[in-house]
């Protein structure tokens, strides 16, 4: 007999048994969410990584055009390794609340019965629907022992009270109070910036050790470039600045709409907003009262027309109402800088976001009051092309190092490794 028990033979990679995740968000690819988007290209790293993937969604609903799609299989494979399962939801065509409420209700209670159904190790949730969604991952993840990763793409309910939209009401208060037991028995909360990580630090104790910040990358095409209608595109020698996103009230549009309306007439000057939005009419009658013609709006357009309108653009803007830094990272920025586009960021002085683009060099920012700061940016970069010549190169390069796919993937496996510990 041997003197020592023989040890059992190291297992080879291909014997090694995936690890299962599943990846939760109330819309996913070909819903027109922009994280919807991007969790398609998450679930297909995960899965090129040998992971056994499972994607936990809706039916298309995000868009009124999204809606239409309601042929999309219930459950679809994206591949060897990914698989996709939709729970079938009510019509949001006409996007009355009651509609909401009550597929987030059919959508959370699907969570529930998909995750202890399919006992997965590792389980990752979005904030859509806005912490009830999160709340029942979380609890159906600990039922099958499965780790949970929280990621936040803003931290509700704090981004609609602190900014004023909503009333610190009952409601509101008791929303916190799920939404920070979540956070305290998530195994990882993924942030998409330095200030959210502090704002979240300030709000639950002791949880330093669970918090990544893993930026979003650039929204991925899945269709060929198209050319856009010659109407759309710039006039030659006209200077464009362009918002591209939800044209919504988090955005602060009307004070950058109130300083293009001061740029001198004699200025070959546009602003141009493409996207749809509570706050679109408001700022389409605005530009009417005023009779400016150079502020100008196109619908919202697939990203495959939208790259290129973006492209063309002098001076792409991001902008965000006060406070709104705190519990949000607005994920454009990487769009814009993935096309080499010069952005003007407005925003509080001592947010991250207001100081990437003056410490890499690719654009200009400024508060989000008085509107004279804005127009004196919107002039300045007129006056000064060569400079945002030299703001584009930037762009490009910061897109390379802190924003593109390539930077950004690594850091979702290291991710899970530690996690799986």
């Amino acid at each position: 007999m041997p003197d020592h028990p023989a040890m059992p033979e190291n297992k080879t990679e291909s014997q090694i048994a995936p690890t299962r995740i599943t990846l939760i968000h109330r819309y996913f690819w070909p819903d027109t969410s922009p994280y919807g988007i991007l969790l398609r290209k998450i679930a297909e790293h995960l899965a090129s990584e040998g992971n056994q993937v499972s994607v936990f969604t809706g039916q298309p609903t995000y868009s009124k055009e999204s809606d239409a799609s309601q042929s999309v299989q219930l459950s679809q494979d994206l591949g060897e390794h990914l698989t996709v399962k939709r729970v079938k939801l009510l019509s949001q065509r006409r996007f009355r609340p009651i509609f909401r409420a009550i597929n987030d209700l059919i959508f959370c209670i699907g969570i529930i019965w998909f995750v202890l159904r399919k006992k997965p190790q590792v389980v990752m949730c979005s904030t859509q629907p806005p912490v009830i969604g999160a709340a029942a991952a979380g609890w159906a993840a600990r039922r099958v022992g499965a780790k949970f990763i929280y990621h936040l793409q803003d931290i509700h309910p704090e981004v609609v009270c602190e900014t004023g939209h909503v009333r610190h009401s009952f409601l509101m208060k008791l929303l916190q109070k799920i939404d920070v037991r979540t956070v305290q028995r998530a195994d990882r909360i993924v942030l998409l910036s330095e200030d959210m990580r502090d704002s979240m630090m300030d709000r639950v104790a002791g949880i330093k050790d669970k918090i990544e910040v893993i930026p979003n990358f650039n929204l991925p095409r899945f269709d060929d470039l198209k050319s856009p209608p010659e109407e759309w595109m710039k006039t030659p020698g006209v200077f464009r600045m362009m918002f591209a996103g939800n044209i919504g009230r988090f955005q602060n549009l009307d004070s950058i709409v109130d300083a293009c309306l001061q740029v001198p007439d004699k200025t070959p000057f546009e602003f141009v907003l493409m996207g749809d939005g509570k706050a679109k009419e408001e700022l389409r009658e605005k530009a009417i009262a005023a009779n400016d013609d150079r502020i100008k709006f196109i619908d919202r357009q697939p990203l495959s027309m939208a790259e290129p309108l973006m492209a063309d653009a002098d001076l792409c803007v991001v902008s965000l109402e006060p406070k709104v830094y705190r519990y949000a990272f607005p994920s454009k920025l990487a769009s814009y800088l993935s096309l080499g586009t010069a952005v003007l960021v407005v925003c509080e002085s001592d947010s991250e976001l207001s100081r990437l683009p003056i410490e890499f060099g690719f654009g200009l920012s400024c508060n989000q009051s008085p509107v004279a700061d804005i127009l004196e940016q919107i002039q300045y970069a007129i006056g000064h092309p060569d400079e945002v010549a030299g703001m584009r190169v930037s762009a490009g390069e910061f897109f390379s190092s802190h924003f593109s796919r390539d930077q950004v993937m690594p850091q979702w496996t290291q991710l899970l490794q530690r996690v799986l510990g």
